[in-house]
Order: C-alpha cells, then sequence, then structure tokens
C-alpha cells in the first residue's frame, strides 16, 4: 500500500513538472480537424505513440474516450484534456450527419433575401394611440377572468435537501 501511494504521488510530480496533457491535447486537437474518420484518427495517433481506447454503448453512442500516452506513460480521459475533446465531441464528429452548406447556395438565399426586400410595397405609418392599441388587443384578450386562486389549495414544492444524509 505505502509502495502504491509513493508511485501516485511520484506521477503527481512528473505530470505536474512535466505536462504532458499538452503534448497530447495538441496531437488530438490536430487529428480530430485533419482526420474525419475514426480509423484514421486512431492511425494518426498511433504513430505518434498514443493509443485510444474508445467506449461506446450498444446503440453506438461514445460515452467515453481515453488517450494513452506511451512516451510519457501516462493516462487522459478526454474530458480532462478539454471539453473540445470530450466524448461528445467524438460522437458528434464521428457519427453525426454533415450537411455541407455550398457557397453558391449562401449567396443564392442571400440574393433571393435582398431581391424580397426590394420589391416589398412601401406601406405608409400610422399613428397609433393608445386607445387604438387598447382596442386591437382587446380582442385578443378573453373576456372570462378566473377569480384568484386560494393559495390554501396550492401545494408548496418540497425543496430537495442537498448534502444531507436521512437516517
Amino acid at each position: 500500500m505505502i509502495d502504491l501511494q509513493r508511485k501516485f504521488k511520484k506521477s503527481k510530480v512528473f505530470i505536474d513538472t512535466h505536462k504532458p496533457q499538452k503534448r497530447v491535447r495538441e496531437l488530438v486537437r490536430d487529428a480530430m480537424q485533419n482526420y474525419q474518420s475514426q480509423e484514421d484518427f486512431k492511425k494518426y495517433l498511433q504513430d505518434n505513440k498514443i493509443s485510444t481506447f474508445v467506449r461506446e454503448n450498444k446503440q453506438g453512442r461514445i460515452y467515453g474516450i481515453s488517450f494513452i500516452d506511451h512516451t510519457s506513460k501516462t493516462i487522459f480521459n478526454g474530458s480532462r484534456l478539454g471539453k473540445d475533446v470530450s466524448a461528445n465531441a467524438f460522437h458528434r464528429l464521428w457519427n453525426e450527419e454533415k450537411l455541407p452548406i455550398s457557397i453558391s447556395a449562401i449567396q443564392n438565399s442571400a440574393e433571393d433575401y435582398t431581391e424580397h426586400i426590394e420589391n416589398e410595397p412601401i406601406v405608409e405609418t400610422q399613428n397609433f394611440s393608445n386607445v387604438n392599441i387598447m382596442e386591437s388587443l382587446g380582442s385578443l384578450l378573453p373576456m372570462d377572468i378566473p377569480v384568484e386562486m386560494d393559495n390554501d389549495n396550492v401545494k408548496k414544492k418540497r425543496k430537495k435537501k442537498r448534502g444531507v444524509k436521512r437516517r
């Protein structure tokens, strides 16, 4: 037990002084940008002496990812390296459909929008007074306004007590 605690302290000192997570984080981010498939991503990291362990459920949802750096002999969970390299980021990267938007489609929609604005008829502005507004809104409001609720009949929600254990 004492040897194990000594190894934990030694490992903590090594991580605090050498910061091996920076190297792993940079390589993982670089691989995410350059390699969209899971196989290419893993191969790139393997070439840089980093093994990848992906945890998926039966439905194929990625719920965890770990990176094993063989040069520094350390293991990092994706969420510990940053939110952008967590399991959810990889699930979106590898499993969700990407709908490419072409530049021409964006330009066409912008042209349609400006064309629509140019062809709009110009409406004269009208002066509205409070009376006109109340008349127009009055038809939208219900005429039967319920009597205020009786406070005795309303149940109050119980607040959850956190940090207190019941016996």
